[in-house]
């Protein structure tokens, strides 16, 4: 199989008070997500259900360096894996998406041109975009859900 890496950057933290999210995606407190920015060690906190989200294993409340907001399609597939009701979540194409990185928001577009294509994330300007070394958290919304940023 062909790879493609994301291109990477450098850390350039704000000094600012960076940017959040969140997402209720069902308008029940158990799917409510918040990302806040900690700008001392450059990384959003992941917040799940008005509480701290934390690592099962670790204790430790889950952290990231790169959050993806991806908007993508979806249909509603009535017989399901389970024999109820499942989304199916269209990742092939193209749409909106929201780069949170450094306590800054970045507008993009994503692209996927095939199952086995890496998705990519282009800024206003159409430059493939540069993201931090270390981990990413990837929030995959529906058009119809719109997170609240601050």
């Amino acid at each position: 199989m062909n790879f493609t890496k994301f291109n990477f950057k450098k850390d350039s933290p704000t000094t600012e008070i960076g940017k959040g999210a969140e997402i209720d995606f069902s308008n029940n407190i158990s799917y409510k997500v918040k990302w806040t920015y900690d700008p001392t060690n450059n990384v959003y906190l992941r917040f799940l259900a008005g509480k701290e989200h934390t690592d099962r294993n670790t204790g430790k409340q889950i952290t990231a360096k790169n959050i993806v907001i991806q908007t993508v399609s979806r249909t509603l597939d009535p017989t399901g894996s389970y024999g109820s009701q499942n989304w199916i979540f269209k990742t092939i194409g193209s749409g909106n998406a929201t780069i949170m990185q450094d306590g800054k928001l970045i507008s993009a577009t994503w692209k996927k041109t095939s199952l086995t294509d890496r998705t990519k994330f282009y800024d206003e300007s159409g430059q493939e975009i540069q993201f931090n070394g270390g981990n990413f958290w990837y929030e995959i919304i529906p058009p119809e859900v719109t997170p609240t940023f601050f």
